[in-house]
């Protein structure tokens, strides 16, 4: 893992979650669907700046037919691609054609797992470093709901990704 700026500022953030984390694991090992969610969002908004998308081999071919591409793009940065797409592609609303999806369960199954088993973590870097092994989110396009999907495991769609 290359410990650039991205990763310097997500340590920070996780370093927040981690305590938060301790935090409540020593109240109860059944976290509120509430404390779920909130954590859910946390993670969601990391997501979004330091965690890269997996296109779809559909997806990418058309941000390939635009000249672009979403290979190695950040979650956010993803949908900048896209409204670019928007501009210089032939269709004017592309960028409504792709989604963001967290598969293996999605950030709701990360929390959960976080909140009950937080003791395994003995620091917010081995958390990070967790949470950028055990994180997929696959760009793809809404036409691709049934085959890749939060429930989808990444042997699921392999095939389907852009490599």
């Amino acid at each position: 893992m290359k410990k650039d700026k991205k990763y310097l500022e997500a340590l920070e953030q996780t370093e927040f979650l981690y305590g938060g984390l301790k935090g409540v694991s020593k109240r109860s090992n059944k976290p509120s669907k509430h404390i779920v969610q909130l954590v859910t969002r946390l993670l969601r908004h990391m997501h979004g700046k330091y965690f890269k998308v997996v296109p779809s081999i559909a997806a990418e071919t058309l941000a390939n037919e635009c000249g672009l591409s979403f290979v190695n793009s950040y979650y956010n940065t993803s949908y900048n691609i896209a409204n670019r797409m928007n501009k210089i592609g032939p269709n004017a609303n592309v960028s409504k054609l792709f989604h963001r999806e967290h598969i293996e369960g999605g950030c709701k199954r990360i929390s959960t797992h976080l909140l009950i088993n937080i003791d395994q973590f003995n620091s917010p870097a081995e958390l990070l470093d967790w949470m950028y092994k055990n994180t997929y989110v696959v760009l793809r396009l809404t036409s691709e709901a049934n085959l890749i999907h939060e429930e989808s495991s990444l042997s699921d769609v392999e095939q389907l990704i852009a490599k």
